[in-house]
Protein backbone atom coordinates (compact mmCIF):
# COMPACT_ATOMS: atom_id res chain seq x y z
CA UNK A 1 0.00 0.00 0.00
CA UNK A 2 1.40 3.15 -0.57
CA UNK A 3 1.70 5.88 1.81
CA UNK A 4 0.65 9.95 0.52
CA UNK A 5 1.32 12.33 2.82
CA UNK A 6 -0.43 15.74 2.91
CA UNK A 7 2.25 17.64 1.21
CA UNK A 8 1.63 15.09 -2.65
CA UNK A 9 -2.13 15.59 -1.59
CA UNK A 10 -1.77 19.28 -1.92
CA UNK A 11 0.69 19.36 -4.87
CA UNK A 12 -1.29 17.42 -7.25
CA UNK A 13 -4.61 20.02 -8.15
CA UNK A 14 -1.46 22.53 -8.53
CA UNK A 15 0.35 20.38 -10.89
CA UNK A 16 -3.06 19.46 -12.72
CA UNK A 17 -4.04 23.28 -13.04
CA UNK A 18 -0.31 23.84 -14.05
CA UNK A 19 -0.74 21.72 -17.12
CA UNK A 20 -4.40 22.17 -17.55
CA UNK A 21 -7.03 20.21 -17.84
CA UNK A 22 -7.25 19.96 -21.40
CA UNK A 23 -3.49 19.16 -22.42
CA UNK A 24 -3.25 16.23 -19.24
CA UNK A 25 -6.77 14.59 -20.67
CA UNK A 26 -4.79 15.06 -24.48
CA UNK A 27 -1.42 14.32 -23.88
CA UNK A 28 -1.56 11.76 -20.22
CA UNK A 29 -0.38 8.77 -22.19
CA UNK A 30 2.34 10.74 -23.63
CA UNK A 31 3.89 13.33 -21.28
CA UNK A 32 6.71 11.12 -20.66
CA UNK A 33 7.70 9.93 -24.47
CA UNK A 34 10.91 12.16 -25.53
CA UNK A 35 9.80 14.84 -27.82
CA UNK A 36 6.35 15.52 -26.85
CA UNK A 37 6.97 18.99 -26.08
CA UNK A 38 7.58 18.82 -29.93
CA UNK A 39 4.20 17.42 -30.69
CA UNK A 40 2.91 19.93 -28.27
CA UNK A 41 4.33 22.70 -29.84
CA UNK A 42 2.77 21.84 -33.07
CA UNK A 43 -0.57 21.27 -31.64
CA UNK A 44 -0.93 24.89 -29.79
CA UNK A 45 1.64 27.10 -32.01
CA UNK A 46 0.52 30.05 -29.44
CA UNK A 47 1.96 29.06 -26.68
CA UNK A 48 4.63 30.64 -25.30
CA UNK A 49 8.07 27.89 -25.02
CA UNK A 50 8.74 28.72 -21.46
CA UNK A 51 4.55 27.89 -20.57
CA UNK A 52 4.95 24.83 -23.07
CA UNK A 53 8.13 23.85 -21.23
CA UNK A 54 6.63 24.26 -17.50
CA UNK A 55 3.35 22.85 -18.27
CA UNK A 56 5.23 19.86 -19.67
CA UNK A 57 7.26 19.41 -16.62
CA UNK A 58 3.98 19.64 -14.38
CA UNK A 59 2.33 16.52 -16.14
CA UNK A 60 5.46 14.41 -15.59
CA UNK A 61 5.57 15.36 -11.80
CA UNK A 62 1.69 14.46 -11.53
CA UNK A 63 2.92 11.20 -13.23
CA UNK A 64 5.97 10.07 -11.40
CA UNK A 65 4.36 10.90 -8.32
CA UNK A 66 0.85 8.70 -8.62
CA UNK A 67 -1.58 11.35 -9.29
CA UNK A 68 -2.47 11.01 -12.81
CA UNK A 69 -5.13 8.31 -12.35
CA UNK A 70 -6.28 10.77 -9.29
CA UNK A 71 -6.16 13.81 -11.48
CA UNK A 72 -8.10 11.72 -14.12
CA UNK A 73 -10.46 10.48 -11.96
CA UNK A 74 -11.62 14.20 -10.16
CA UNK A 75 -12.06 15.75 -14.02
CA UNK A 76 -13.96 12.87 -15.45
CA UNK A 77 -16.30 13.07 -12.37
CA UNK A 78 -17.10 17.14 -12.95
CA UNK A 79 -15.27 17.59 -9.67
CA UNK A 80 -12.39 19.48 -10.80
CA UNK A 81 -14.74 22.01 -12.19
CA UNK A 82 -16.23 22.58 -8.73
CA UNK A 83 -12.69 23.25 -7.32
CA UNK A 84 -12.12 25.48 -9.13
CA UNK A 85 -14.92 27.68 -8.64
CA UNK A 86 -14.64 27.06 -5.21
CA UNK A 87 -11.60 28.77 -5.15
CA UNK A 88 -12.08 31.19 -7.09
CA UNK A 89 -15.01 32.31 -5.16
CA UNK A 90 -13.97 31.44 -1.48
CA UNK A 91 -16.25 31.88 1.20
CA UNK A 92 -16.77 35.46 2.60
CA UNK A 93 -14.51 36.57 5.72
CA UNK A 94 -14.82 39.21 8.12
CA UNK A 95 -13.17 41.58 6.45
CA UNK A 96 -9.46 40.53 8.75
CA UNK A 97 -11.27 42.46 11.88
CA UNK A 98 -10.64 39.71 14.07
CA UNK A 99 -7.25 39.27 13.52
CA UNK A 100 -5.71 42.32 15.34
CA UNK A 101 -2.15 40.74 15.70
CA UNK A 102 -1.61 40.72 11.54
CA UNK A 103 -2.90 44.48 11.44
CA UNK A 104 -0.41 45.47 14.47
CA UNK A 105 2.44 43.38 13.00
CA UNK A 106 1.51 45.49 9.14
CA UNK A 107 1.54 48.93 11.34
CA UNK A 108 5.10 48.32 13.12
CA UNK A 109 6.41 46.74 9.56
CA UNK A 110 5.65 50.14 7.98
CA UNK A 111 7.49 52.11 11.19
CA UNK A 112 9.95 50.23 11.44
CA UNK A 113 10.35 50.80 7.13
CA UNK A 114 9.48 54.50 7.58
CA UNK A 115 12.51 54.56 10.73
CA UNK A 116 15.05 52.86 8.27
CA UNK A 117 14.20 55.07 5.55
CA UNK A 118 14.67 58.37 7.72
CA UNK A 119 18.62 57.41 9.39
CA UNK A 120 19.87 58.19 6.55
CA UNK A 121 18.34 62.23 7.09
CA UNK A 122 19.11 62.50 10.49
CA UNK A 123 22.89 61.80 9.64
Amino acid sequence: MKKTDDRSDRVWHVQLETIGSELFLRYRKRLMEPGISLEIRRDYPGLPLIDLLIRVHAGRQLIQNGDDFRALRVLRSGQWQQMLRAREHPPAIDNGRGDRLSQLLVVFGGLLFAGFCSLPLLG
